[in-house]
């Protein structure tokens, strides 16, 4: 069974070597994202909401250019740089 990877035109490409997703069967897997817009340039600097927001928006482009959407997720993982952040980060 083949893999895809997924990299949409509208969302800025990877910093690292990865892909922002593949798709394996029916299963997607999404790379880390963070609030990057297409030209690579964080969104919302220094606000966990907007930045959370941007984030969320990245991860459905993903999920839809590979026939998902985010009722299909069934697990995330989230890093924040400060626990403080988690309440902002938690509402979005």
């Amino acid at each position: 069974m083949a893999k895809t990877i997924i990299e949409p035109d509208e969302l800025a490409r990877p910093i690292g070597p990865f892909s922002s997703a593949v798709m394996k069967g029916s299963f997607v897997f999404v790379s880390g994202t963070v609030g990057r817009d297409r030209e690579g340039k964080i969104v919302g600097e220094g606000d966990v909401a907007v930045q959370t927001r941007k984030t969320l928006e990245n991860i459905k482009t993903l999920l839809e250019e590979a026939g998902a959407t985010m009722e299909d997720v069934v697990k995330v993982t989230v890093f924040l740089k400060d626990v403080k952040d988690y309440r902002g980060m938690n509402e979005v």
